[in-house]
């Protein structure tokens, strides 16, 4: 096993003395730079199918547009006290008092109510 030892030791000495010989002072040989590639534009994101939509631009609506919204839900008792509450949330006490600028949101939350009450008896009651 000595033998091993003094192989290595050996070696290790040579290597030493490479390193200290003037081929270790050589400067070494650099790689050439790589030519800049040009800028590549930026990717736009993928769009996510489940995310929630950006706001729209404020869309135009006349009151004409809300009425015919509302108007085959007013039968629904329901719906139309959940109607009355968003009128409330917005300070209008009945929908000939709001005003023009008003009616985008209106359409916009009452589109919301009707939504939910159409999922909510679009779901089963119970599943036994």
């Amino acid at each position: 096993m000595s033998g091993i030892l003094e192989a290595i030791f050996a070696e290790l000495q040579a290597i030493h003395a490479c390193l200290n010989s003037g081929a270790a002072q050589q400067p070494v040989a650099q790689q050439p730079a790589q030519p800049a590639q040009p800028a590549q534009p930026a990717q736009p994101a993928p769009v996510d199918p489940f995310a929630a939509a950006p706001p729209a631009a404020p869309v135009q609506v006349t009151e004409a547009q809300v009425m015919a919204l509302i108007e085959p839900h007013l039968d629904n008792a329901a719906i139309k006290t959940a109607l009355q509450g968003v009128l409330g949330q917005m300070g209008i006490a009945r929908l000939p008092d709001a005003r023009p600028d008003q009616y985008s949101d209106l359409y916009q939350r009452f589109s919301a109510v009707i939504n939910q009450f159409k999922t909510q008896t679009a779901a089963p009651a119970s599943i036994i």
